[in-house]
């Protein structure tokens, strides 16, 4: 299962009730595109529109996963949406943006200098 953004639900659910095809991509027939059909008719003239014409689905994809791991996503979230069996496979390919800064560990490391309470027993 992927997540989708909060913003994107509303748009998919328009186009759901649109009736035109339970597909987001469709062919004029309403069924599945061939995927090279799918890259001249919608990916090809989107990327050029956004100002990166030639990247690729896959490119695409990369860049999400970067992302993701550069804002500190953890590697078994990214894994999952990816669809790889095993985040290793994710650390390996994408070792280069895994942070190394480990703050949001050394902030959550209880402040020993304080007594500690025992749960069930109050003090």
């Amino acid at each position: 299962m992927i997540v989708l953004a909060d913003w994107y639900a509303p748009i998919l659910a328009d186009h759901l009730k649109s009736g035109t095809s339970e597909m987001v991509f469709p062919s004029p027939k309403g069924k599945a595109l061939p995927p090279r059909r799918f890259s001249s008719r919608y990916w090809r003239p989107a990327t050029l529109d956004a100002g990166h014409p030639g990247v690729t689905p896959h490119q695409f994809r990369h860049l999400h996963a970067a992302l993701l791991l550069e804002e500190g996503r953890p590697l078994t979230e990214v894994s999952s949406r990816l669809g790889h069996r095993n985040p290793r496979v994710t650390a390996e390919i994408y070792a280069a943006w895994i942070r190394e800064d480990d703050s949001g560990a050394a902030d959550a490391t209880p402040d020993f200098t304080k007594p500690l309470r025992i749960a069930g027993r109050n003090r």
